[in-house]
């Protein structure tokens, strides 16, 4: 540095095929890792492909600079880049690369909510078009990835619980967490009630329990997705509009006082091949961090969709 030469310059080991290095900071975080993974998929395809034809991902390697342990999200980019990550600290010295690509953090990511108009936050400032090219490569890719079925039978309304959970070895087990539902019974019996009559079927799924295949899946097979504002509901990046009679129809995220300005999801939604999508509010929180949705209200939601 400075114009110095190095002192040191032999390699004792030189690895041939692009490096990409990137730092991962809300790792645990589902919405965050996908900014992440994105970030690292365009610069793949852009050191890959300048011409960002074909989906198939060239071998490269991939390299963690932060030292965070492991955490669910680890399967996802093992499975979408089809090789398991390189802790730096595992990185013998004297190791040199022939390509080496430094990755931008996730908050820089087209993806993230940060990157929007700083000030309106309004979503007509959008770094990407909805349906763009890039988000419909990504989409595709992580399908194949996973194996992910094309959905057939019934369509199906998804309500997305929210329940304790670990994010990582180093976290205590979590009995605090946030934007739980209060009457979620309630919601099932009455969504039920008013669609499985109309040849939709109502279920439940609780990713806290799920392989993040399944989640992936069962994203994937509904027409109508329905959670709490939270990270889990980023899956909606995967749905795209099909205009079948089972297809997606959009998405109603139910949000909380507290989070009352946040536009993630519907930023996601409508980076997804502008999927539709609704939002109603619930009440604040209780002693137990559940808030009561009133089921009128998100009946009539899924009503608006299905229009």
């Amino acid at each position: 540095t400075g114009g110095k030469k190095s002192q040191n310059r032999e390699c004792s080991t030189v690895v041939q095929k692009t490096t990409l290095f990137i730092t991962r900071y809300e790792y645990a975080n589902l919405y965050h890792t996908y900014t992440d993974l994105y970030n690292l998929f365009l610069a793949m395809k852009v050191h890959a492909d300048e011409n960002y034809e074909g989906l198939e991902l060239d071998p490269v390697q991939v390299v963690f600079l932060d030292g965070h342990s492991k955490s669910h999200m680890d399967e996802l980019w093992v499975k979408l880049f089809r090789t398991k990550p390189t802790y730096v600290s595992d990185v013998p010295d004297k190791t040199c690369f022939k390509k080496a690509v430094l990755v931008a953090p996730g908050y820089t990511s087209p993806l993230s909510i940060f990157m929007m108009g700083k000030k309106s936050r309004k979503l007509g400032q959008c770094n990407l078009p909805p349906g763009n090219q890039f988000i419909k490569n990504f989409v595709q890719e992580f399908k194949q990835a996973f194996g992910i079925k094309p959905r057939s039978g019934k369509p199906t309304i998804l309500l997305v619980s929210r329940h304790d959970y670990v994010a990582h070895p180093r976290s205590k087990p979590k009995s605090g967490t946030s934007r739980k539902f209060e009457n979620e019974q309630e919601l099932l019996g009455e969504l039920a009630n008013t669609f499985e009559s109309k040849g939709y079927q109502v279920k439940l799924a609780t990713f806290e329990t799920m392989t993040m295949q399944q989640q992936i899946q069962a994203v994937s097979d509904s027409s109508i997705l329905v959670g709490m504002h939270g990270a889990g509901l980023s899956h909606v990046l995967l749905k795209t509009i099909d205009g079948s009679e089972s297809g997606n129809r959009g998405v109603v995220e139910i949000v909380p006082p507290s989070h009352s300005s946040s536009k993630h999801f519907e930023y996601l939604a409508q980076m997804a091949d502008a999927l539709p999508y609704l939002r109603i509010t619930c009440g604040s929180a209780n002693r137990n961090n559940e808030h009561y949705v009133d089921p009128i209200k998100l009946v009539e939601a899924v009503e608006r969709l299905l229009k």
